[in-house]
């Protein structure tokens, strides 16, 4: 019984590091394509394949999307949306989202509340 038990394991852990490694596959796919298409005028399909990255959770996926509700690039302008997008993208150690999200805490700004502690620990 001990085998069969390790045996499963083994297996179910070469099963989901597949599913991780196919996943992490697609958001890169996403990803390419919407640099890709990013001097096009159909900034909409670029938003939506950064979207579908970020959702797989690619680091620099979430940082774009994040930019583009700060800017209000293809989408309305919305600062909360960016500090979820910025503090998902910022816990996967994405510098840039790290340093944008001190900012927020240093001013203030998406719904977080002005902590300069947590300002100066995201910008280091």
């Amino acid at each position: 019984m001990n085998r069969l038990l390790k045996t499963f394991t083994v297996t179910l852990t070469l099963l989901l590091q597949s599913a991780a490694w196919a996943e992490t596959r697609q958001a890169d796919i996403f990803y390419q394509e919407a640099v890709r298409l990013s001097g096009s005028a159909n900034l909409q399909k670029v938003f939506e394949l950064y979207t579908k990255a970020a959702e797989l959770g690619h680091a620099s996926a979430q940082y774009n999307i994040a930019m583009m509700y700060s800017n209000g690039e293809s989408v309305f302008i919305d600062y909360q949306q960016a500090a979820y997008w910025f503090r998902r993208s910022a816990a996967l150690d994405f510098a840039p989202a790290q340093y944008r999200l001190g900012e927020m805490y240093y001013f203030g700004t998406g719904g977080l509340d002005r902590d300069l502690s947590r300002a100066v620990s995201w910008l280091q």
